[in-house]
Parts: structure tokens; sequence; C-alpha cells
């Protein structure tokens, strides 16, 4: 009840001032269904970022190898080569391996779940919240403290 509400909405502020520390980046957004693509970027839409995106797994390792985002939001179902794939294949990657991976994914088996965490620095259940994407990007990505 009570509070949640108090815990959120503090939360919440937390986040705000945070996210004004968000630099600019590249992301690179994996996923097969154009809405979820859509609606990471509308989540980030005030931030300053430059989106890529590939709609399989395929796609992925090319504009990785391609662009060298500086972070990359994995869907783990995706046909071609699905994501988790794709995320062992960019971390066998010498050029690419340092390049933090934030895999999305609705359905989770533990056994998936210990794969991911090989290779994924970040996890985010769906349907996902705004909060928990500027939460796993505040994590990975370096704030510019002078």
């Amino acid at each position: 009840g009570f509070d949640g509400d108090i815990i959120n909405s503090e939360k919440e502020e937390n986040l705000k001032i945070y996210s004004d520390e968000l630099p600019k980046f590249s992301l690179l957004i994996a996923d097969d269904i154009d809405y979820n693509r859509k609606l990471i970027k509308d989540f980030l839409s005030e931030y300053e970022i430059e989106f890529y995106e590939a709609s399989d797994g395929k796609k992925a390792i090319e504009l990785a190898k391609e662009l060298k985002p500086d972070i990359i939001l994995m869907d783990i179902r995706m046909p071609i080569i699905d994501g988790l794939d794709a995320s062992r294949l960019i971390k066998e990657d010498d050029e690419l391996k340092h390049i933090p991976i934030i895999a999305l994914t609705a359905y989770v088996m533990k056994g998936v779940e210990e794969e991911i965490k090989k290779y994924c620095s970040g996890f985010i259940r769906k349907p996902m919240s705004k909060r928990d994407l500027l939460s796993e990007l505040l994590i990975l990505l370096p704030t510019h403290k002078s």
C-alpha cells in the first residue's frame, strides 16, 4: 500500500537525478519486433543517444562489427541467430568483447538464465519499464564526473 508508493516515488526521483548524468552514447537495439525497438527509442528519446537497429541476431553481429556501439540491447528470442548465440559470438570477438550486452527476455528457464549471465552484463525482463532500462544503462555507462 502506502509504503510502496513512497518508495517508488523516491526511486523515481533518484533516477531523475542520475538520468541527467547519462553521457552521449550509441546503442544497438536488437529485437525482431518493430514495436519493441520503437518503445525503447521512445523511452530514451530525451537523451543524446545514437540508435542502431537490428531485427535478428545475424544483423546484430554485423552491425556490432561495423559500428562498434557503446552498448547492445539484445532480445534473446530472435530469428536466424538468436540473441544468446549472437551475444556469445560477439563476446568471442576480440574487437567486440568489451561492449556490454543487456539481455531482454520474457521467458526464462533456470539454465538459460545462467547462459545469459555468462555473456551479458545486464538483464531486463519483458515487459520492461523505462526504470528497468535506465537502471541497467546507468550501471553500464561511464558517467561524466568532472
